[in-house]
């Protein structure tokens, strides 16, 4: 038997934390990212950082300053279709004031027509109903690993 004195080299590793001193050859992702991984902050708001979630962050502050400007009365605001219902719903979003009074009693009666489903046959019902009711979440259907005469449900 011939034993040859090799190393395994590569492999993911954990990309969680930077190091600086990778080589290309053995973990090409920390080579290239280390540097900005080591620096990198990301908002406590949100869950990732990276350019496009910087530049979602721009202009979302433009739009909440032009908003605000309408909200004030320094913009005047254009004639366009939906932008008076726009200023409205986010001068409704700021009124922490009204938004913490209120808690959760506005949407008490959705809560509780969620709640009361039993069965998928309900939340059929649900979504073929009058009231308007939109799912804005897909629906994900798949076997269970360890009994494939038993399919699960699940909700992504």
């Amino acid at each position: 038997m011939i034993h040859f004195n090799q190393k395994v080299r590569g492999g993911v590793g954990d990309l969680t934390k930077p190091d600086v001193n990778a080589r290309p050859q053995d973990n090409l992702y920390l080579a290239v990212n280390s540097e900005w991984q080591k620096d990198a902050v990301i908002p406590a708001d949100r869950t990732e950082i990276g350019v496009n979630t910087e530049i979602d962050m721009r202009i979302e502050k433009r739009m909440m300053t032009d908003l605000d400007k309408f909200i004030s009365g320094k913009n005047k605001i254009p004639d366009i279709p939906n932008l008076k219902k726009a200023v409205e719903l986010y001068k409704m979003a700021k009124d922490f004031a009204k938004r913490n009074s209120d808690g959760a009693k506005p949407i008490q009666k959705d809560l509780a027509t969620l709640t009361n489903l039993k069965s998928f046959s309900d939340l059929q019902a649900l979504s073929e109903s009058e009231d308007g009711v939109v799912f804005e979440f897909p629906y994900n259907f798949y076997k269970g690993r360890r009994d494939t005469k038993c399919p699960d449900i699940a909700q992504v």
